[in-house]
């Protein structure tokens, strides 16, 4: 594949390109193409880890109905605070990682 510099590649821009050889290009783009495997394999594992959140729901209701009110309250409480401070940590590590703008870009 050819490799450009800045300067030619400006020069292509204002269309002074020299001969380019399209089929390199062509090829590299194929060679970077994702397989049906990864595809089907990166949706599998999407739809496995909404079931895994979905039934942990249902075993939470379904632990948390059982108890009484107090400590249900208190469980929910509890709960609450861990995903908050989970959240905070995801959120805070996925920031804007751009200069001068390190993190919090989401929050």
């Amino acid at each position: 594949m050819s490799i450009f510099l800045s300067n030619e590649l400006n020069a292509c821009e204002e269309g002074q390109c020299e001969d380019v050889d399209t089929k390199d290009l062509r090829s590299a783009i194929h060679e970077e193409s994702v397989s049906i495997r990864q595809v089907i394999k990166a949706a599998f594992l999407v739809i496995f880890f909404n079931m895994c959140l979905i039934g942990f729901g249902v075993i939470y209701f379904m632990y948390s109905t059982s108890l009484d009110q107090e400590q249900r309250s208190r469980l929910n409480d509890i709960t609450c605070s861990m995903i908050g401070g989970i959240l905070i940590v995801v959120l805070y590590f996925i920031g804007d990682l751009s200069k001068n703008n390190p993190h919090f870009y989401y929050i």
